[in-house]
């Protein structure tokens, strides 16, 4: 009935067992064996006591009982339960030895596969070799029939025969595509490298699918080759997929994910967007920091690019160290490398900003050294070097020099690549030495060039074709065309003051201001270079050379204004004194001391200042110069 009775119950509690564990053990085969020798049917008991005894013998030996049925499954239980530490022992060694043939097998099979890659990359060794010995035979004395035979040549071969030859080999054919692309891209030949690099992505989406890492790379290798060619709209879709892919990754690849961020920061700061860059371009410092160590050149390529950022948004010192750091590394471990010569020339720029031309100067010739050594003379490296030396010669009033350079480069610009932002600068700023130099026709086509293709670029509103607009303005003002000119300044001002841009918001105010006086405004003239000041100190980009030429204007300007001068041309001075003004920007300091002077009567004085500022323009000038002309007008008035 499953129920004991009381006395089994005091049996149960005498030999510490709960109830249904006593009714549980009598269960089985001690159950069975009384069933048998209590059995209603005679025939059916233990035919002895000897049997009786037998069976109870074997039940507390734990051996299988006569009573019950016998059974495979029942006689290997009772083997367990008697042998249970053989049963585990022999259990384990099967366990073990099914895991040891398991494990070999699946060696075996890695082991197989390994040997399968490895025959693969041996057979696309053995191809690539053959492929470029072929490729270099084109130099054989016997192939090139006594002509001399250019890198350029070789590399222009390799990559037609990789069009034509491998087709029956695509990942080798892909894969030589894409190296052969970043080559042209050093080159600065982006329309070889475009087609190269736009073909290994086209292959690899579909052999290997969108996120596949070698699409994703070719993704990157192509966005960044269109964002040299200043096609920002495309290389901002495939960087911004690279990146995102890359940062989903499981497990990640931190170096290629540094790439991307790397390359979208460019982009951006391409496009004048230094503030959404910046943390791109620190996150990929970091990565190339912890990964790659402090003195590899990917870790030095995100300083550059960071610094660069750094510098376009005011924060000279950081950029300054970044660079300097830079540059001791790669002077150190590459020696006269193009990247060397990168550094050197980045470092002079923000010292040009900072009017330290001397140290600037050495650091420029340095780097065209290099790069006139190791790169073709149409390199943009080239180009960007010569522009920044020019225009420090032009801030040294060494204006022929100057100008020479600029001719030579936009002619070399021009016969190889168009509308680009290098060719944006370089006219720009060729247009503002023949402004000073008083060739005035020729300014204005280079301004309006200029732009043209910022506008083109990068729109109405950045602040870089809001520069070239105040620039233009300029110009029109010094033709003395003041209507054009009063037009696009106020609308140029109001636009840079609407974007944030404070200290363009200023250079155009000054100009605004000089455009009153030219109208014969002078209180309203005051006034506007007292704001145009005013903006230009609290955009934090103040520098000395700005602020002596900004209180030498307000003073000049106040004197016609017959306001009292003293203290801003004491200002003027103050900066003056500092040693970090250009010669450009002493001589206008000059000019507004000079006129000061004579407002407060001291007439020997002014015209000394003023004859010294004319000879520190260069004999050569005449009153095409609109300094020039400025000058002798104050010395009639004498």
């Amino acid at each position: 009935s499953g129920e004991l009775s009381p006395h089994a119950v005091r049996h149960a509690n005498a030999c510490g067992l709960r109830p249904a564990q006593l009714l549980r053990s009598l269960r089985g085969d001690l159950d069975t064996i009384v069933a048998k020798a209590m059995h209603p049917d005679p025939q059916r008991r233990y035919r002895s006591v000897a049997l009786l005894s037998d069976d109870i013998r074997r039940y507390l030996d734990g051996r299988p009982v006569l009573a019950r049925p016998d059974g495979w499954r029942y006689r290997l239980g009772k083997r367990l339960r008697r042998q249970w530490q053989g049963a585990i022992a022999a259990v384990l060694i099967v366990a073990l030895s099914v895991a040891f043939v398991v494990n070999i097998l699946a060696q075996s099979k890695r082991l197989a596969e390994e040997r399968d890659r490895a025959l693969i990359a041996e057979q696309q060794a053995r191809a690539v070799t053959d492929f470029l010995v072929e490729s270099f035979q084109v130099a054989d004395p016997g192939q090139a029939r006594g002509e001399s035979v250019t890198v350029r040549e070789l590399i222009d071969a390799g990559s037609d025969r990789i069009a034509s030859e491998l087709e029956d080999q695509p990942q080798i054919q892909t894969e030589l595509m894409a190296t052969l692309g970043d080559v042209y891209l050093n080159l600065g030949l982006y329309d070889r490298a475009e087609q190269l690099h736009r073909d290994a992505y086209q292959r690899r989406s579909v052999a290997l699918g969108s996120n596949h890492p070698e699409t994703v790379s070719s993704a990157d290798r192509l966005g960044d080759t269109l964002r040299e060619m200043a096609r920002y709209d495309e290389a901002d879709s495939l960087l911004r997929a690279a990146l995102a892919a890359r940062e989903q990754a499981d497990p990640p690849d931190w170096t290629a994910l540094a790439d991307s961020l790397n390359n979208l920061g460019l982009l951006l700061r391409d496009r004048g967007q230094n503030l959404e860059s910046e943390p791109l371009l620190r996150r990929a410092v970091a990565i190339r920091l912890q990964y790659l160590g402090p003195e590899h050149d990917l870790t030095n390529v995100s300083r550059v690019n960071l610094a660069l950022s750094l510098r376009a948004q005011g924060e000279l010192e950081e950029a300054t160290e970044l660079f300097r750091t830079v540059l001791d590394n790669r002077r150190r471990t590459l020696g006269d490398h193009y990247k060397t010569a990168v550094s050197a020339q980045g470092l002079a720029t923000i010292l040009i900003g900072q009017g330290k031309l001397d140290e600037a100067e050495p650091l420029l010739f340095d780097a065209l050294r290099i790069y006139r050594t190791v790169l073709p003379p149409q390199h943009p490296h080239v180009g960007n070097a010569t522009a920044e030396l020019a225009y420090v010669y032009h801030d040294r009033l060494r204006l022929s020099a100057a100008e020479q350079l600029y001719s030579d480069l936009l002619q070399t610009e021009s016969a190889t690549v168009l509308d680009t932002p290098d060719v944006a600068y370089t006219t720009n700023n060729y247009a503002a030495l023949l402004l000073d130099m008083g060739e005035l026709d020729r300014a204005e086509s280079l301004y309006r060039r200029s732009l043209a293709i910022r506008e083109q670029l990068w729109g109405e509103h950045h602040s870089g074709t809001l520069r070239a607009r105040s620039n233009l303005a300029e110009l029109l003002r010094v033709r003395g065309r003041q209507n054009e000119a009063e037009l696009l300044i106020l609308d140029t001002v109001q636009r840079q003051l609407d974007e944030g841009q404070l200290a363009a918001a200023a250079d155009s105010g000054r100009r605004l201001a000089l455009l009153r006086a030219d109208q014969g405004r002078h209180p309203d003239a005051v006034g506007e270079i007292a704001a145009a000041l005013q903006r230009l100190e609290a955009s934090g980009r103040a520098t000395p050379g700005k602020l002596a030429v900004y209180y030498a204007d307000l003073a000049r300007l106040q004197a016609d204004a017959d306001i009292p001068c003293s203290d801003s041309m004491q200002s003027a001075l103050i900066q003056l004194d500092s040693g970090l003004v250009v010669p450009l920007q002493e001589v206008q300091v000059r000019v507004g001391q000079g006129i000061c002077q004579a407002w407060l009567g001291q007439h020997d004085e002014a015209r000394e200042t003023l004859l010294a500022a004319r000879e520190q323009w260069g004999l050569a000038l005449d009153n095409s110069n609109r300094w020039i002309a400025e000058i002798e007008r104050r010395l009639v008035d004498l």
